[in-house]
């Protein structure tokens, strides 16, 4: 049964109106609904509720059939506390036949209007439609470049950040998939520039409707719906599939293009608290809020008219909440961990090598540490300051040895009297040279000296680590990179963490080589 659940990153979005607000986050182990095997089973009777023990894990069931049910809201199931997100009409489109077998499904009004579609946007492009498919591996980042210059133009990525993700991110999840096959990636063109895109990777024989985006400017000419009716007969004339699966949701033009349909929900599944319960609440509540608010848009003829300057205002909006998201989340995390943690506080030891305290942005620390961490780890925060770092690490719910070093006294004192009530945090005064716990495995460290220092503390590890050779650090800020860059016996990958705000910041994964 144990196979049946993948490990996957999970987000519940908070979308008020269109705006996408704020994204809950949980590390989910997914029901795999579309193995051959699960078809025939219940998964609530397999849940494995012992992954529940921290409260960022989640166990989660999509699609979950639920037939004419109508399932209560919350529930207690196991001791876990169970959250139906949504109840929807699932639809897909089962492969059987020809294409034009398949059209044979639409009323001859709904087939001339396709085919009237696509002949319009032919007749644009020179009277041939213009369009690529990318399914090697070699072939996914051009997709990805061609995708993405539509993507950032796009309503679902300026509003609900639901667009094309990073070309790092999209790359992993994808060449994997891509070498088995398991891939199907659309664009259109029009004068040698893209216009819309499509994304569906395949499992168990299902293409899976992912990311779909046009450019706005095309809107009239539908090319979202001509590139799902190309792709749709280029899936038909290939074979190798057997389903066209829309995943979520059931919208006007789904319900046009699907043969299937059948009752589902999304449930979640997460460890029972007064703090889940709450932002659970929260989230019906803006669910409600914004389906009313959209019924009162539509009644006066409004909604499509603000969806349209939505999508002429987004990068502005974007930009604006993107500035303004930090002084608003910092804080709340900081307050639940005793007191806001503001300000920079120049350093009383730059004789020492040392530099000024500044607390890191709670928005890079996931794009560094994303599945790095064990629970064998023992972290060290050097020159933990106020201790952000460790604020974090204990919302991710790590209950690993943590230790803060800190070389100025009264900001040591200030820390360690904030998290005296944390068992598995120990905050040390002193310089970092002579502090280095040893039973250590991983390092953060916010650019907390000089090179000159860097160098020493990098001997330090190589006299104290040098057999073992199993440490990691993460270098935020890494202006003085090239110290380890410089050295054969460790390697180095850089990166670039950029939440919008304060300033974007180069970071470093660096470990011993094998």
């Amino acid at each position: 049964m144990s196979e049946l659940w993948n490990s996957k990153p999970l987000a519940l979005r908070y979308v008020l109106c269109g705006f996408n607000l704020f994204s809950l986050k949980f590390n989910a182990r997914v029901f795999d609904v579309r193995a051959p095997e699960a078809r025939t089973m219940d998964p609530e009777a397999c849940l494995p509720l012992d992954w529940l023990s921290t409260p960022r894990n989640a166990l989660y069931l999509s699609m979950y059939p639920i037939g004419e049910r109508k399932l209560s809201r919350f529930a207690v199931r196991g001791g876990a506390l169970r959250f139906t997100c949504a109840e929807y009409e699932h639809l897909w489109i089962e492969f059987e036949g020809s294409f034009e077998n398949y059209l044979e499904k639409f009323s001859s009004k709904t087939r001339n209007t396709l085919k009237r579609k696509v002949r319009k946007f032919a007749e644009l492009s020179g009277g041939e439609i213009v369009w690529r498919i990318f399914r090697a591996p070699a072939e996914l980042a051009e997709f990805h470049r061609l995708a993405s210059d539509v993507s950032k133009k796009t309503y679902q990525e300026n509003f609900l950040d639901a667009g094309l993700p990073s070309e790092e991110q999209f790359l992993k999840q994808a060449l994997p998939l891509a070498e088995k096959n398991s891939v199907r990636a659309f664009v259109l063109m029009h004068s040698g520039r893209p216009v819309a895109y499509l994304y569906c990777p395949v499992e168990h024989g299902t293409a899976l409707f992912y990311y779909l985006g046009y450019d706005p400017a095309y809107r009239k000419l539908s090319p979202g719906t001509v590139l799902l009716y190309v792709a749709l007969e280029k899936c038909f004339a290939d074979g190798g599939l057997r389903a066209f699966d829309f995943v979520e949701g059931a919208s006007d033009h789904k319900r046009l293009f699907a043969t299937q349909s059948e009752r589902c929900a999304d449930i979640i599944y997460v460890r029972r608290s007064f703090r889940s319960y709450a932002l659970f609440v929260l989230y019906v509540a803006i669910n409600r809020i914004s389906g009313v608010a959209n019924m009162v848009l539509r009644g006066f003829g409004l909604r499509t008219p603000l969806k349209h300057w939505q999508q002429g205002a987004a990068v502005r909006v974007r930009a604006t909440l993107k500035r303004l998201a930090p002084l608003i989340r910092n804080p709340l995390l900081d307050l639940r961990y005793g007191a806001i943690l503001r300000g920079k506080i120049p350093t009383r030891f730059p004789h020492l090598g040392a530099v000024d305290t500044e607390n890191t942005d709670y928005a890079v620390l996931p794009l560094m540490f994303d599945g790095l961490i064990r629970d064998s780890d023992v972290l060290v925060d050097v020159g933990c300051g106020k201790g952000r770092v460790i604020n974090w690490w204990l919302s991710r719910g790590y209950r690993n040895p943590i230790y803060g070093i800190e070389l100025d006294p009264e900001i040591a004192q200030r820390t360690r009297a904030r998290l005296k009530k944390v068992k598995n945090v120990t905050i040390i005064t002193g310089n970092a040279l002579d502090n280095i716990p040893h039973d250590a495995t991983f390092f953060y460290l916010y650019n907390p000296f000089d090179a000159p220092v860097l160098r020493k503390f990098k001997t330090s590890l190589e006299e104290s680590f040098g057999e073992r050779r199993n440490i990691r650090l993460i270098y935020f800020n890494s202006v003085h990179v090239d110290v380890f860059k410089s050295d054969p016996r460790w390697e180095v990958k850089e990166g670039h963490a950029d939440p919008g705000f304060p300033t974007p910041r180069d970071f470093a994964f660096i470990q011993f080589k094998p």
